[in-house]
């Protein structure tokens, strides 16, 4: 049960984490264009970027999460509290 938990939080990570990254190399740089282009296209292009991104890191979660690090249960409150903020 927690080895299930464990993966499914990484699994979590690993897809949504450069998503949220590429997310603000985006938006940031370009707002000028965005604001331009209008609210619509932008979600449009934002979504189907952000599905191509997760699709590819699903693709690659075998070699990514190969290695079994093992967990210390003790730091599990601070990085649920952390994740929970970061989200």
């Amino acid at each position: 049960m927690l080895d299930a938990i464990r993966y499914w939080a990484a699994l979590l990570a690993v897809v949504s984490m450069p998503s949220a990254l590429l997310y603000w190399f985006i938006v940031h740089p370009f707002v000028s264009v965005w604001r331009r282009v209008g609210k619509v296209t932008t979600y449009l292009f934002l979504a189907v970027v952000f599905v191509a991104v997760m699709w590819w890191m699903v693709t690659l979660r075998d070699p990514l999460m190969a290695v079994e690090y093992g967990a210390d249960w003790r730091l599990w409150p601070p990085a649920i509290l952390c994740y929970g903020l970061a989200m």
